[in-house]
């Protein structure tokens, strides 16, 4: 009875002591959440403590950037006001600002070291200005014009006295190119076709338009009229490469020794001349790398004030090319074959022989013949029988002819 009393005290104070420790745990935690409640109780307050400070901070920013605008918002429009003072003072006086105005931020700053109106700066220098030729001679540029036209209209070197009229007054009525000299400008159709006649081939209705722009020439520059065959030819000689270059590098190479030299408040009308010669001599079609006929072009410059002359200039230049090519020079019928033939295309002589109303062919026993009888090639003796009824005609491009003479009637 004893021990079974014992066992109960025992298991009663075990029980006792559990619910004590429940007790004790309870009582914590209800501290602990009484201490968390109080923890963020204070967060809240201070969280709203902060979220009003950043508000008034916000009113405070907003009133101190709403006063400053207002403030540069009047000293920008005070600046902007007193430079349109300044300028409307200027219009009323109708004076120049002579300073720099400029707008920095609110204030506006005359720049003293500044002009606003820079000195006049000087004037351009004048354009090159070609000389006014004589009347009735034709200036560089209208010397090009005429014979870019003409080798596009008869590439062949003949053409009819109407079309080769024509065409000069095609080059006079160009509103946009340089034109030709008043009497040609205003002379009517029949009497350009007329001054074109001069350089008809007798015998033919054609005219062999490279004979007229040697004659123009020569009236450009009267001393072409006083060379000598030896410049001829050597002028030939020295332009064969640059020829054979195409029209491009020949325009620009050596000028003729004739050809005057420019300063460089002048056109350079040696360059125009040289083109226009380019555009004459060279082959058909469009560009630069057309060959020039050098030899062709030596041949026409022959023209001389008497035909005698200037075919016994043309004989000596033959002869002399011929040497340097290496053809030999010493036979006069090949040298007066190459006079009467040499200077035109072989399309030309193809259609002045299906055209020769008189029946005298430039056969070479005609030249032969006519060449024999003269006694020899060179100078006048020589020239004189070439001048006859059979070859004649093969001959007249070395005789100068004054066009002007026919259209300023």
């Amino acid at each position: 009875g004893t021990g079974g009393d014992g066992n109960e005290e025992e298991g009663m104070g075990g029980a006792g002591e559990a619910r004590a420790s429940l007790a004790e745990v309870k009582a914590a935690m209800s501290t602990e959440r009484a201490t968390l409640e109080a923890r963020l109780r204070r967060v809240a307050e201070r969280s709203v403590t902060h979220v009003h400070e950043l508000g008034n901070i916000a009113d405070l920013a907003h009133q101190r950037l709403e006063q400053w605008l207002r403030a540069r918002y009047h000293g920008e429009c005070g600046a902007a006001a007193a430079l349109a003072e300044e300028v409307r003072i200027a219009v009323d006086e109708a004076r120049e600002l002579e300073q720099d105005l400029a707008l920095e931020e609110e204030d506006l700053v005359v720049l003293e070291d500044e002009r606003a109106v820079p000195s006049n700066p000087p004037m351009p220098p004048a354009p090159p200005v070609e000389p006014a030729p004589a009347p009735g001679v034709f200036s560089g540029a209208q010397f090009l014009g005429l014979c870019a036209a003409l080798a596009e209209a008869a590439p062949s070197g003949v053409m009819t006295a109407a079309a080769c009229g024509a065409v000069v007054a095609s080059c006079g009525a160009d509103g946009g190119g340089a034109g030709v000299p008043v009497a040609f400008a205003v002379a009517p159709a029949p009497i350009l076709a007329a001054a074109a006649r001069l350089f008809e081939v007798p015998g033919s209705p054609y005219v062999e338009w490279r004979s007229l722009v040697a004659s123009l020439l020569a009236a450009m520059y009267p001393a072409l009229l006083a060379a000598t065959a030896a410049e001829l030819a050597s002028a030939a000689a020295q332009l064969a490469a640059p020829a054979a270059a195409g029209k491009r590098i020949f325009a620009a190479a050596r000028k003729l020794w004739f050809l005057p030299a420019t300063s460089p408040d002048q056109v350079n009308i040696s360059a125009l001349v040289m083109q226009g010669l380019a555009e004459a001599f060279g082959g058909p079609g469009e560009g630069g790398d057309a060959p020039v006929d050098a030899t062709m072009m030596a041949m026409h410059l022959c023209v001389s004030a008497t035909a005698e002359a200037g075919v016994g200039k043309a004989l000596e230049v033959a002869t002399l090319l011929a040497a340097v090519v290496g053809a030999g020079g010493g036979d006069p019928v090949a040298m007066a074959t190459a006079t009467a033939l040499g200077p035109m295309s072989a399309a030309a002589i193809e259609l002045l022989g299906a055209k020769d109303l008189e029946g005298k062919s430039a056969e070479v026993p005609a030249l032969a013949a006519a060449a024999a009888e003269g006694g020899g090639i060179g100078g006048d003796a020589g020239a004189s029988p070439l001048l006859g009824a059979a070859v004649g005609k093969w001959f007249g491009r070395y005789l100068v002819k004054d066009a002007y003479a026919v259209v300023r009637v």
